[in-house]
């Protein structure tokens, strides 16, 4: 199929080694050739880097190669879409570049083909990484990486997206209609706070109500607009690095570190934080995800029990598994959601604990990276019980 760029049309011819790209040019011109750099013959997965810094360009070229992979530069959008004809298996793709952005590009390329996109870029700012991503990049990498980082991440990237690509296309297919579901799920999410928050900036700018009242408000809608955001990146996230670095835990100890972290907020809240270590269960986890999964459960938790509740955690062993279990004095889960409350944008009219970020399903995603299961249950007289199972380190 043609690709379409600034108004030309691409075909491209292979002699060997060497890659020669036919510029198709209004009738009324000549068309020409363009030799694109020839990279070897090895067989390592072929990256095009689009890069218009000379030293960074030279640099990820040095680290990827040193990694196996073939690569190929490219300085800008036009070169780079001659270079996509080559079909790499990845691009790696600057969003400052001379002409049309990176931005353009990615936009372009993703209406015509599947191929991995990773931004790597100096712009760290939050409106470049929700647009980057909400163009369909796999990653969003801010240049204050290392390169070794980078190259894991791409890495990371092209395992998922399947090296046999049998099932690329069908992988591809739910990677984007997920990432429309997200989208949309954050820009619903959005705008209720946001419309909160300027009515409470409003009615301090002209007079209206209680100054002190409206800008306590004002700053809660703030922080529930900032969770909002880091949320949409921790999950975008969750499963970006190479493997779980996995070690052997003792689970009691890694629960009283996690909880610790939210002795003050729970105090702040008026709700009693109770840990209970049944046994001493050893695993062999990833603790730093597993801690990150626990506090989204934790922070959940304590978000829905009132003040003067209690939350309780427990962890333990049965027959098959260590377990961590989460009791919350909320007001439980809607019957409809229980089935889908990890699910992404789980939504319900009768329950509002979802209607606050992407908390539950980026904890499921990191403990389903290390082997952990997480489910839901009701509890009455109490709220919901959140259940994390973990694989008991063999004797």
């Amino acid at each position: 199929m043609p690709f379409s760029w600034l108004g030309r049309q691409f075909d491209l011819v292979r002699t060997g080694c060497e890659i020669t790209a036919k510029i198709g040019v209004p009738p009324a011109s000549m068309g020409e050739t363009v030799l694109v750099r020839a990279v070897s013959d090895s067989a390592g997965p072929l990256v095009l880097v689009v890069e218009d810094e000379p030293e960074i360009a030279a640099l990820m070229r040095d680290f990827l190669e040193a990694d196996g992979f073939r690569v190929l530069l490219a300085v800008n959008a036009e070169e780079a879409v001659e270079a996509l004809r080559t079909a790499p298996d990845c691009v790696l793709l600057d969003v400052m570049l001379p002409g049309a952005s990176g931005f353009d590009l990615c936009r372009d390329i993703r209406s015509a083909s599947d191929v991995p996109v990773l931004f790597l870029s100096a712009r760290d700012g939050d409106a470049d990484k929700l647009r980057g991503l909400g163009l369909g990049a796999d990653d969003y990498i801010v240049k204050s990486v290392t390169p070794a980082e980078v190259v894991a991440r791409v890495k990371a990237v092209l395992r998922r997206s399947s090296a046999g690509r049998g099932l690329g296309r069908l992988r591809f297919g739910s990677l984007e209609a997920e990432r429309r579901l997200l989208v949309s799920s954050i820009a619903h999410d959005l705008r209720t706070p946001l419309f909160a928050l300027r009515g409470y900036l409003d009615a301090i700018a002209t007079g209206i109500g209680n100054p002190r009242e409206r800008l306590d408000r004002a700053r809660a809608k703030a922080q529930q607009i900032d969770r909002l955001v880091t949320g949409l990146f921790d999950y975008a996230r969750a499963d970006i690095d190479e493997r779980p670095r996995l070690q052997t835990t003792d689970l009691a100890e890694a629960v009283i570190d996690a909880t610790a972290a939210f002795e003050l907020a729970a105090d702040e809240r008026g709700v009693k934080i109770q840990v209970t270590a049944h046994t001493r269960p050893s695993v062999t986890i990833d603790r730093d995800g597993f801690e990150r999964a626990l506090a989204n459960v934790l922070d959940n938790a304590l978000r829905h029990t009132p003040r003067g509740g209690t939350v309780d955690v427990a962890c333990g062993e049965d027959a098959d598994h260590a377990f961590v279990r989460v009791i919350d004095d909320g007001p439980g889960i809607a019957p409809d959601l229980l089935s889908h409350l990890f699910e992404l944008a789980a939504r319900t009219s009768s329950s509002r604990r979802i209607g606050a970020g992407l908390g539950l399903t980026i904890a499921a995603r990191l403990l389903r990276n290390q082997g952990g299961t997480i489910d839901a249950a009701n509890a009455p007289p109490r709220g919901a019980i959140l259940t994390i199972r973990l694989a008991r380190k063999a004797a």
